[in-house]
């Protein structure tokens, strides 16, 4: 974790001078194989250069391989030439050469320790052949003794042999050394002295073992292990009846530090495979999104937040991050790279929309601003009504126009009318009879009682809404505070036939979960349509895009109110039962 920090926040070419630096520093490779492997990760995490591919020794060698005779000939003809200016190699192949020239030296360390253990192996053998014959009955003991302790100290300044082969020459070590303490007959001061020594130094692994249990560094404390079970093998038997009691001890302590670095490294494999089922599920998210079903602005705003939101979540750092394959990041970048290429195709198109709408709009503006002077109020306000509908039937425009064209727009609507207006006073009497006609017509509406048929009602109800409809202009100043009263009478009778009838498409009769599911999906569409509301509040309050939302906000909050009551049933039933 501390050399991640160090190279952390390295571009890709303060990474390659990295690992030269290394390399050039360092003969042995095996010190600097932590941070080579970390340089690595970071340097194939980070977005990949567009490189041009430089020719290396193995493809110049494969496209040697299939050029003809005549063109070889050429080529070397061609090299007695003033050689051609060489391009600079990238910080990708750069990065690669320092690869490979870290695996050569790896490669070639490795042969030699290999070499250098086999010559030990044959070292050892022959050590051991030594030691087979000397366990063998002799006159002259002092020698054997000599010779024995001779080989001995031989044994111990030879190093490592193959892995493979450890088991097998200690064993027969351990076995040559017994067979001699056992049977060559030497005085018994003699083997007491050893086996106490041999003991002592027993004894003290054993106690750099128990110390070995409390290092909270179970890597560490496993490796030093190791070099103990090194020395333990180069020192000689103790007494036999203490040879089971000493080594169960030393054996107990080795397999609970074993025990413990096993956990440890399963906890990891366990932490990254969860990481890695983790982010992949978030790559199949963002793989899966349906990019023909995003439709409209709103829809990619929304899915983009999702997408920044699951960003945030496969970038967050975690102690495994760098040993998750870096295959997967790539694989999350290529989807995100897909959709946010699809969305900037998509508001490519859109804003080619707005700007068409634009220019229409601009157009009727112009043509309701030429006509509100005219007193021709009849032909004129057909034509306005007529460019009116036109205006509705365009779609929006750049937001920063909107207002704009709104208010001009409305402005010379109004000023014909309201001019229009003034010139036909005599229609005020007709407006007022207008007006008396909707009072009436709300009067009804607030005399009416439910008959308990809900069809019926409904289309009572749609009758009255049309004879209100059907009657003609009122005085302008009346229009809105009139409309608000038939609202405020109708909108109650409206709302409980919704709710009987929204209350059975609901199906309320389903379980309790499933309800909660249903009133959690009704919340987030109803604080995404509020969210929406605040993109238009420099619209008209009459603007029929905020009087749909309105609606529908409305309408949600009656659906959730309806669940919770559902919802409440049935907690009491449960509580009753």
């Amino acid at each position: 974790m501390e050399t991640n920090r160090i190279y952390e926040n390295f571009n890709r070419k303060e990474l390659a001078a990295a690992l030269k630096e290394l390399l050039d520093n360092n003969a042995d490779v095996s010190e600097i194989k932590t941070d080579v492997e970390v340089i690595k990760q970071l340097f194939y995490t980070q977005k990949e250069e567009t490189v041009e591919v430089l020719p290396t020794e193995e493809n110049v060698q494969e496209s040697a391989e299939e050029q003809t005779e005549e063109q070889v000939a050429e080529q070397e003809n061609a090299q007695t030439e003033e050689p051609a200016a060489q391009e600079e190699p990238t910080t990708e192949q750069m990065f690669k050469d320092l690869l490979a020239e870290f695996k050569k030296r790896k490669a070639e360390l490795q042969a030699k320790i290999e070499a250098e253990q086999q010559e030990n192996l044959k070292k050892k053998r022959e050590i051991l052949e030594k030691l087979e014959k000397l366990a063998e009955p002799s006159d002259n003991l002092g020698d054997v003794i000599n010779t024995f302790h001779e080989l001995q100290n031989q044994w111990k300044e030879i190093g490592n042999v193959p892995a493979q082969d450890t088991t097998e020459v200690y064993s027969a070590y351990k076995k040559y050394q017994e067979q001699f303490y056992d049977l060559i007959k030497i005085n018994a001061a003699l083997r007491d002295y050893d086996f106490k020594r041999n003991l002592e130094q027993k004894q003290s692994l054993i106690e750099q073992a128990e110390e070995l249990l409390k290092l909270e560094d179970i890597v560490k404390a496993f490796q030093s292990l190791q070099s103990l079970h090194l020395q333990w093998r180069e020192i000689g038997p103790v007494a036999k009846e203490l040879r089971e009691e000493i080594w169960d001890k030393f054996k107990g302590i080795t397999t609970e530090i074993n025990k413990r670095h096993q956990e440890f490294f399963e906890k990891i494999k366990e932490a990254e495979k969860i990481l890695t089922e983790e982010k992949d599920a978030l790559c199949h998210i963002v793989e899966d999104i349906d990019l023909e079903s995003l439709k409209t602005a709103k829809d990619w705003d929304e899915k983009t937040k999702q997408v920044v939101e699951l960003n945030d979540k496969f970038q967050s750092n975690t102690p495994y991050e760098h040993r998750v394959n870096s295959k997967m990041y790539r694989r999350y970048r290529e989807a995100c790279d897909k959709f946010f290429e699809a969305k900037k195709k998509f508001f490519e198109q859109i804003n080619a929309v707005y700007e068409e709408n634009l220019a229409k709009k601009s157009k009727l503006v112009e043509l309701a601003e030429q006509l509100r002077n005219s007193t021709e109020w009849q032909s004129t306000a057909s034509k306005l009504q007529k460019i009116q509908k036109e205006w509705k039937e365009i779609g929006p425009v750049p937001r920063k126009y909107s207002n704009e064209l709104w208010e001009r727009f409305t402005k010379a609507c109004d000023e014909f009318f309201a001019a229009r207006k003034e010139a036909n006073r005599e229609k005020d009497a007709e407006e007022q009879a207008n007006k008396e006609a909707k009072l009436a017509v709300i009067e009804k509406i607030k005399a009416f009682e439910p008959s308990g048929d809900d069809s019926k009602d409904q289309e009572t109800l749609q009758a009255l809404q049309d004879e209100f409809s059907n009657i003609g202009h009122i005085p302008f100043k009346d229009k809105d505070k009139v409309y608000n009263m038939f609202r405020e009478a109708i909108n109650p009778l409206l709302k409980n036939i919704r709710i009987i009838r929204r209350t059975a498409q609901l199906n309320l009769q389903k379980d309790k979960a499933t309800l909660y599911k249903q009133l959690d999906t009704l919340r987030q569409q109803l604080a995404t349509y509020e969210n929406n509301m605040g993109f238009f509040h420099n619209y008209p309050k009459d603007n029929p895009i905020i009087k749909d939302l309105e609606k529908k906000i409305e309408n949600l909050r009656q659906d959730i109110e309806i669940l919770k009551k559902a919802i409440a049933d049935k907690e009491k039933e449960e509580e009753q039962d």
